[in-house]
């Protein structure tokens, strides 16, 4: 995998699971981003013949801005982890990896800008099985990469992220009334030394990371450019 770093040193920015919780770490979110390839093949093939995945497509149907999850078994998660391993290998260090709530997503036509905070103690990951071309943009950090069918994309859940159009910086649903559907495998990785290494993670520590940009407050990002709103 290839480890793109952000040379935007603001999108930095304090981020917690639990509001005002000093028991549980604190994060800056990531810097980096780790993208690869592994071809959809059999197991692709064999994620998007299941009759859930198939049930979904046709719920979203003529839904542009849509999104659904089919949540995998731990035998698929298994099975997944060892498919995954050597292509996850330059970023977990090993030949395995704790892989949690595996699933098959499905979004009609993209996203709009969001943070995926439940899964708060993880990297988070993406495998296009099938669908048109793509880019996952995060605007905080202001980059994007192509996501087409192979790709695998990795990156900390607490950085805006969509999913677009290419060439497009920010989400307009009227472009995306084809009705075309992207559809992909997403998983979590724990966060560990090795992990937090390489995708730019670093806990936080208030003299360490002295000056740096932080969300003092709970935040979100504005679905349509991602610019990082707060609340009280």
């Amino acid at each position: 995998m290839k480890i793109i770093e952000s040379s935007r040193e603001a999108y930095r920015y304090l981020w917690s699971p639990v509001r005002n919780e000093d028991r549980f770490s604190r994060f800056l979110a990531g810097r980096n981003i780790a993208v690869g390839h592994l071809d959809p093949g059999e197991m692709g093939q064999r994620l998007l013949d299941l009759k859930a995945v198939a049930s979904a497509q046709s719920q979203l149907a003529g839904k542009p801005g849509s999104l659904e999850l089919v949540e995998l078994s731990e035998r698929a998660d298994y099975l997944l982890n060892a498919h995954l391993a050597s292509t996850l290998a330059p970023v977990t260090g090993r030949r395995r990896a704790k892989y949690i709530n595996p699933g098959v997503g499905l979004v009609c036509g993209a996203t709009q800008y969001h943070v995926d905070m439940p899964w708060s103690g993880c990297i988070f990951g993406a495998w296009c099985l099938q669908g048109p071309e793509r880019i996952v943009r995060f605007s905080e950090m202001d980059l994007e990469v192509p996501f087409v069918p192979g790709t695998v994309v990795l990156f900390d859940p607490a950085q805006p992220h969509a999913l677009l159009r290419p060439g497009a910086t920010a989400y307009a649903v009227e472009e995306y009334q084809d009705g075309q559907m992207c559809t992909f495998l997403s998983f979590s990785i724990k966060k560990e030394p090795r992990i937090c290494e390489a995708m730019g993670v670093l806990v936080y520590g208030s003299r360490k990371h002295a000056g740096v940009r932080t969300t003092v407050r709970q935040y979100r990002p504005c679905p349509m450019t991602g610019e990082l709103q707060y609340q009280e």
